[in-house]
């Protein structure tokens, strides 16, 4: 069965996916196209078109309950202009799913400052930008759920060559 099955009611429930690009990747593509299978709507942020209509197209009749976002989430009036974009479209944001994120290899001493800094960026600023937009909807409706996904790499301790990526999850 779907793991969401417990949570979501059909079609009263309204999601932000914030996967950004990251929801392309076959894991994490399982994720919005199970929620429009069971009926939520869900507002999925991206940055690459082609991504996004590679989802929409995967979603079959789900199509007609997504939603897309284009933002960096790495910018904060992007994540506010997104969250602003789906209230005027259903009026609230029941839940949140926050798997945006990005994967760089490099041992600690080998990774050059961009690298680093485009790791948090991906990983934690995106999070804390994402949440700091949708959580006072949340409050003000009175409900919110929200789920945030790390990696499963970290989860089993990393490993060599991956610093600034385990660091950041």
């Amino acid at each position: 069965g779907s793991p969401w099955r417990c949570t979501l009611r059909a079609e009263r429930e309204r999601l932000l996916l914030d996967g950004g690009d990251a929801a392309a990747t076959v894991t994490l593509r399982a994720a919005p196209l199970d929620l429009l299978a069971h009926g939520a709507h869900v507002a999925a942020a991206y940055r690459s078109q082609d991504t996004f209509e590679d989802l929409a197209q995967r979603a079959g009749v789900g199509r007609n309950n997504l939603l897309g976002v284009k933002a960096d989430l790495t910018r904060g009036k992007e994540c506010e202009d997104g969250v602003a974009s789906i209230l005027e479209r259903w009026g609230k944001i029941d839940f949140l799913v926050a798997v945006a994120g990005g994967f760089a290899a490099g041992k600690s001493y080998e990774t050059d400052e961009r690298t680093w800094d485009h790791m948090f960026d991906l990983n934690l600023r995106s999070v804390f930008l994402v949440l700091r937009s949708v959580v006072p909807v949340m409050i003000r409706q009175n409900f919110g759920r929200i789920v945030t996904v790390s990696s499963g790499a970290i989860l089993r301790g990393g490993g060599a060559g991956i610093a600034a990526y385990a660091i950041s999850k």
